[in-house]
């Protein structure tokens, strides 16, 4: 028997949204029924890297297209796993597609009568008590209320938003059997109407709020008294993110028990509830204010998942159990290490000095399993061998899909067996490795194992490589001399005038106590550019002569040659820890590629009986984030030229920082240059003389080279 589904579909643009989400959120749990929602949006299926949510442009915080993030086939996919009853409020995007399909619909309009409908299929009474709250209650408090589910599911009240309830709507409650209202964080302009609204209805209303904005409160401070609130009745992990998130998300966060924050920048929360977040140990969700972000939460201990909206529709299918099954008869049931080169092949390659390629695609938060089908795709189309760097939440929110066909072979439509997946930093999210506490990465490590073992992923599917964030401290380097230099550049424009934003500092790591300049960041941003739209990282206002003059630039088109120096720039990954090896040989992961020693020739960095640890051959350090990826074809093409003109043995890796390519807004303009990517992989480099092969492989070939 199907386990039942409240599906509630409406506008993204509908203020009461979110206090009828936490209602329902609630009412479907004390009925036996999952819950979840889909709110119709404008998407621009951009990345999000970073910065106020407030400067963004429309769409780009809203997640991946309809069309390009696979939305309708994972609605078939939920209506497949479960027997659903959905109330649309107003127009709906799969309005259209639901009028085809055999699944119980019902049209609700109001508060009045989405709770009577909802309430009548879940066979429960609906509560006498209501919670009036406010969507916004002031405007640099907008989406405030997606924040407050705590409020509305753990009273079990009926939520309510004042800017969008009318007299005609509270007396219908309250001949529903509503008797009494209260009310929080109403803002002057509701708390204006409210009395209005009672009176007019009869409604008891409380005399005090439960709890009132003060003139100095913002995002951090509301959200932290939530939070405290409600830690003994919430205690399964937190949600740090903006409104946009957390209201996609709600359903999940109320499932799990989490508590939303937010601060602006996070930062703020962060420092308020520090021992809080600390002593839960569990991986936060979330989406980075700023990439200071995952240094707070890793010097905690915590590992940061990262969200978007939709990405991947519908979350609630983590519910639906899945089958790691295959037919007894195919390749595929030894899994993909079974079709590897024989440890012969790989003496001869040694000795005749061969080089071996691969790359590995990073895809490891949640939001990023909407790459998945372009990068199939991509390996598919070219035949090119790689690896997927994931965490344990892709195989729980989405083991289906673009992931099966790793098991398919190619001359059947999949990709076996050219991609393997490599278990990511924490396992369960991303951190800062070296920030860790000690223990703390090979405790995330066994629980990623434990997560596995209760997805019953086997054994030849399962990870036996490891992927760091940063695994080693990140060690500062000389900073300019001058407060402006001449930089060249490989893009156009070709020289560049480079200068130090005015920044507020944050440490990132032992290596430095003040650490670089962190202020607004943008995530991943093309090496030598500022993302369109941004402020240069951590900037400010600058005074007198300074601003005049790059004011004076800008507004001659002269912008491009500006460049202010990235927040990461002046650091470098420091020497292999020893501990990293133990964790992930410890963890029964047999290799791992480090960020210590990158771009030097290949580089056993360790070595034991348990596990090998190599350096990346290929790619940049940015300065953007402490991240090094493969940028485009050439940086492999300058790779290849160096380490064949080395004449021995080695192997040429690098990371693809997959959001920036496959997301579905991204693909659009990224598209050639990942396809010449994959075709470079496939071929052997424009040499031919490249061996293509998967990261185990390099792996296991390190260590014939070293005997």
């Amino acid at each position: 028997m199907k386990p039942r589904l409240l599906l509630y579909l409406t506008a993204e643009s509908n203020p009461a949204r979110n206090a009828v989400a936490a209602t329902l959120a609630w009412a479907a749990e004390a009925a036996g029924w999952a819950f979840e929602v889909y709110y119709d949006a404008y998407r621009l299926g951009d990345h999000y890297g970073g910065g106020d949510p407030d400067s963004q442009p429309p769409g780009m915080l809203s997640g991946g297209t309809v069309v390009g993030g696979h939305h309708h086939e994972r609605l078939y996919l939920l209506l497949n796993r479960f027997d659903t009853l959905v109330l649309t409020d107003g127009p709906v995007a799969f309005g259209a597609t639901l009028d085809q399909l055999d699944v119980e619909r019902r049209r609700v309009s109001g508060y009045a009568d989405t709770y009577r409908e909802a309430f009548a299929a879940l066979a429960i009474a609906p509560p006498d008590a209501a919670l009036v709250i406010d969507a916004s209650p002031r405007g640099e408090l907008a989406g405030l209320d997606a924040y407050l589910y705590p409020e509305i599911a753990c009273r079990r009240v009926l939520g309510l938003d004042v800017s969008s309830l009318t007299g005609d709507e509270l007396t219908r409650l309250v001949e529903s059997g509503v008797r009494r209202v209260d009310t929080l964080f109403v803002g002057a302009a509701g708390a204006e109407r409210w009395p209005s609204l009672a009176a007019g209805a009869g409604v008891v209303v409380t005399p005090e709020p439960l709890d009132a904005l003060g003139p100095e409160d913002d995002f951090a401070s509301v959200t932290e008294r939530v939070a405290r609130r409600w830690l003994a009745e919430c205690a399964g992990g937190w949600v740090l993110a903006d409104p946009a998130v957390v209201s996609a998300w709600l359903p999940e966060a109320w499932r799990q028990r989490r508590l939303a924050i937010y601060g602006k920048p996070q930062r703020a929360v962060i420092d308020r509830l520090e021992d809080e977040l600390g002593a839960s140990g569990k991986v936060v969700l979330g989406r980075q204010y700023e990439d200071g972000d995952f240094f707070a939460l890793s010097a905690l201990g915590l590992p940061f998942q990262l969200i978007d909206p939709v990405r991947p529709p519908f979350p609630v299918l983590r519910l639906a159990p899945y089958a790691w099954t295959s037919d007894s008869t195919d390749p595929a049931d030894a899994g993909v290490y079974g079709r590897e080169p024989s440890d012969d092949q790989l003496r001869t390659w040694a000795e005749q000095g061969r080089v071996l390629v691969s790359a590995i695609f990073w895809t490891g938060m949640i939001r990023e399993l909407e790459n998945l089908p372009r990068l199939v795709d991509l390996v598919a189309l070219t035949g090119m061998k790689g690896g997927l760097a994931l965490t344990t939440a892709a195989l729980e929110y989405q083991p289906d899909g673009p992931l099966e066909m790793l098991r398919v072979p190619l001359d059947r439509g999949g990709v076996f067996p050219c991609l393997e997946m490599l278990l990511a930093s924490c396992g369960e999210g991303a951190a800062i490795e070296s920030l860790l506490p000690e223990g703390r990465l090979a405790e995330h490590l066994r629980m990623a194992n434990d997560t596995l073992d209760r997805l019953g992923v086997p054994a030849g599917w399962r990870p036996r490589g490891w992927w760091s964030t940063m695994d080693p401290a990140m060690v500062p380097l000389p900073g300019p001399r001058l407060p402006a230099t001449l930089a060249a550049n490989q893009h156009p424009p070709f020289v560049r005038v480079r200068y130090a934003a005015r920044v507020t500092g944050h440490a990132v790591g032992a290596a430095s106590a003040a650490g670089p300049a962190v202020g607004m960041t943008v995530g991943d941003a093309p090496v030598g550019e500022t993302p369109v739209g941004e402020t240069p990282v951590g900037e400010t206002p600058r005074p007198g002569l300074r601003r005049r003059v790059g004011d004076w630039a800008r507004g001659r088109g002269l912008g491009d040659v500006l460049a202010p120096y990235r927040p990461y720039e002046f650091f470098a990954p420091g020497p292999f820890r020893a501990e990293v090896a133990a964790a992930v040989g410890g963890a029964g992961l047999s290799y791992l590629f480090s960020k210590a020693g990158f771009g030097r020739p290949p580089t056993v960095l360790h070595e034991d009986a348990a596990v090998i640890a190599l350096n990346y051959t290929v790619g940049h350090w940015d300065g953007w984030t402490p991240f090094e990826t493969i940028n485009d074809v050439e940086d492999l093409r300058g790779a290849e030229r160096r380490l064949l003109a080395a004449k021995r043995p080695g192997w040429l890796v690098g990371t693809l920082d997959s959001c920036l390519w496959a997301f579905s807004g991204s693909i659009w303009g990224r598209a050639p240059g990942l396809h010449a990517i994959g075709g470079f992989l496939a071929r052997g480099g424009d040499s031919g003389r490249l061996i293509n092969v998967t990261p185990h492989v390099v792996a296991r070939y390190a260590r014939v080279i070293g005997r």
